[in-house]
């Protein structure tokens, strides 16, 4: 995974509050230029952005449309009639820039057409967008996804967007599927396949899996490589609400089999729908060499347990952790909080503690890591009597 700005993302609690403090009734934050920028020099740009992205993920507060009144409207009107455009006009000989047209198909060309650029006041917009602006930002362009679309749906592990199979309109019996294009990995010793997912379930009993399969043929038949079971297919839990994963909610693995080194290898992600659920992601799908893919990101925090499944007692092993104060809880599968496993300061960058699950019912669980109020890290626990 390529490092982005959400890849030691802590989340700022007093600034999150001053946002959800600002809010109105429909979740979105109002800030005056004075008290923005008091914010900006006090927290600095990138944490503003960040946390602002985290909250706008978090809320879903409603998109921000540009309040234009009429009077606004037909002031810009007539402002526009008195104005000289020739001030914002630049001939085509003094274009320094590449002009790109959003269209390929236009009667007249500006390549052919053209005879310069207007660069004018976005202000000058106010009498179209009076009308259409809530549709023109329902629209994308340039193969980028619609503006309104990303804010309200958008969740993905790494960017800004990811697969989504949709809660509300799954079938039973009828699966989705995600076939690649073929790849030669004949020349790498250990070829493999990374990839996050996110699920929730919509009760207790999830039933839906993701098989993952790759074929040699040309898709003529598949072979497993793994089946991702209907309760880490629901990873984070159960959702009664429409299930948006947060940064801590993905899992990743590593997929690797010797067959792989050929050099028509095709892959099959297969969402098996066997009941009812919540909406499933997957992201951040990586096909290369296993050593390389195992070093990406490898400076993200880790929670692993071994034995899992365990009888007796467990070891929980953090990573990239280090300095951090933190609480650690075992969850049962409805989300309940059955006890504390651990409270206090990570003192080293690999650092065990020991968990004795002897007084705890079979079942599955869930080890949840909480810092500064935050959960950055999961991982599912499987107890056996």
């Amino acid at each position: 995974m390529k490092e982005n700005a959400f890849t030691h993302y802590v989340r700022d609690e007093e600034l999150y509050g001053r946002f959800k403090d600002a809010a109105r009734e429909d979740k979105l934050p109002i800030l005056d230029n004075k008290t923005f920028e008091r914010y900006n020099k006090e927290y600095g740009k990138e944490k503003m952005r960040t946390t602002l992205a985290d909250y706008i993920a978090t809320e879903r507060p409603v998109f921000p449309l540009k309040e234009i009144t009429k009077d606004d409207m037909r002031k810009s009107f007539f402002d526009l009639q008195k104005f000289d455009t020739s001030t914002i006009c630049i001939p085509n000989e003094q274009v320094e820039k590449t002009v790109f047209e959003k269209y390929d198909d236009y009667k007249y060309s500006y390549e052919d057409y053209g005879l310069g650029l207007i660069n004018g006041a976005s202000t000058f917009n106010d009498v179209s967008n009076h009308f259409m602006q809530d549709l023109r930002l329902e629209c994308g362009s340039y193969g980028f996804r619609a503006p309104k679309e990303v804010w309200e749906n958008g969740s993905a592990y790494d960017g800004t967007s990811s697969i989504k199979v949709s809660g509300e309109n799954m079938l039973v019996g009828v699966s989705t599927e995600i076939i690649s294009k073929s790849y030669d990995l004949s020349s790498f010793s250990s070829p493999a396949i990374k990839f996050s997912w996110a699920g929730a379930a919509l009760n207790t009993f999830p039933v839906n899996e993701l098989e993952v399969t790759y074929s040699d043929d040309c898709g003529e038949s598949w072979k497993s490589l793994q089946t991702i079971g209907a309760v880490e297919a629901s990873n984070a839990g159960l959702y009664t609400s429409s299930f948006r994963p947060s940064v801590s909610e993905w899992n990743t693995i590593i997929l690797t089999k010797a067959q792989l080194k050929n050099s028509n290898i095709r892959f099959k992600f297969e969402y098996i729908v066997n009941g009812r659920s919540n909406n499933f992601y997957l992201d951040n799908i990586l096909i290369g060499e296993e050593s390389a893919l195992q070093l990406a990101g490898n400076n993200v925090e880790r929670l692993s347990l071994f034995p899992n499944p365990a009888k007796g007692n467990t070891i929980i092993a953090l990573e990239n952790a280090v300095d951090k104060n933190i609480e650690i809880s075992l969850i049962n599968i409805l989300g309940s909080e059955i006890t504390n496993l651990y409270s206090g300061l990570l003192i080293s960058n690999y650092q065990e503690i020991p968990v004795d699950l002897s007084k705890y019912e079979k079942g599955i669980y869930f080890v949840k890591v909480v810092s500064n109020g935050d959960v950055i890290m999961t991982e599912k626990l499987v107890v056996n009597k």
